[in-house]
């Protein structure tokens, strides 16, 4: 048996044993082998900076008008329209894709000059499982500690009960209320 450093070429024997894993943990993931070999492979997923252009703009309303009743949060269209305004106030946005869809977002805004708010990280159902809500996480975090925040807050409503799980196992702790608000009712810090 050797053990080395896996390249691009093991991609497709990595995408066979994946899905065996997958339908082994008897995940309801209904991705093919190839599927999973190009998502492997990087040629599908790609993460992008949202830059607040008119054609981004129109592409997350459309995903938040889908992805949030998903999540439990059902706001009309004048709120997520509002939402998406607001997305130029945040201190960075990014857009993960698939191909040319759009399937996931997540950013960070300044609550002061040293803490900041993780904000909008959502994912279709259909992907999660599958570590990209992670990828968007990490992203974030990355950025945040990058630009010199010492922590990270945020707010969900308790019913994201997987969300809660991923925030918690990256080091996000349960706190106090920090901001007033109508439909959040968790809170968490992380330090940086």
């Amino acid at each position: 048996m050797e053990i080395r450093k896996c390249t691009l070429e093991d991609v497709s024997q990595l995408a066979v044993l994946n899905k065996q894993l997958i339908e082994d943990e008897q995940s309801n993931n209904p991705m093919t082998v190839k599927e999973l070999e190009e998502r492997m492979s990087g040629k599908c997923m790609h993460i992008k900076e949202y830059k607040n252009t008119e054609q981004e703009q129109n592409e997350v309303l459309h995903f938040l008008e889908e992805v949030l009743p998903e999540s439990g949060r059902n706001l009309d269209a004048a709120a997520i329209q509002q939402y998406v305004k607001s997305l130029e106030q945040f201190e960075k946005v990014w857009c993960l894709y698939d191909g040319s869809s759009l399937i996931g977002t997540v950013g960070i805004r300044r609550l002061d000059e040293i803490n900041c708010e993780l904000k909008a990280l959502y994912l279709y159902s259909k992907y999660h499982g599958q570590g990209l809500g992670y990828r968007l996480l990490s992203t974030a975090l990355e950025e945040a500690k990058r630009a010199g925040f010492v922590a990270m807050y945020l707010d969900t409503i308790s019913t994201s009960e997987r969300a809660i799980k991923l925030y918690k196992s990256v080091g996000f702790e349960e706190i106090e209320q920090y901001k007033e608000t109508i439909r959040s009712d968790v809170f968490m810090r992380k330090q940086l």
